[in-house]
């Protein structure tokens, strides 16, 4: 199967946790979560991931759906640690 959508990464920085959401067309591929945006920086300079995508920029649709993803994370992480 040819992928002929480009990747879009789109860096959110949420109350407890940053992420970087790769997506490929309109679905999610890679997503990378860690406390700070260096450290989801650096997951992400660090996979092969990184080198097929030029820029981590905003973009409203898919910066809405991560910060969506990452509210929902943050939420199950709350419950857990109640």
């Amino acid at each position: 199967m040819n992928k002929k959508e480009r990747r879009v990464a789109v860096l959110v920085e949420g109350k407890e946790i940053s992420a970087i959401c790769v997506f490929r067309g309109q679905f999610l591929e890679h997503l990378f979560l860690g406390k700070t945006k260096e450290e989801v920086r650096s997951q992400f300079n660090n996979s092969s991931v990184s080198k097929e995508i030029t820029s981590i920029s905003p973009s409203n649709e898919f910066e809405e759906i991560c910060r969506f993803i990452v509210g929902k994370i943050s939420q199950k992480i709350n419950k857990v640690n109640s």
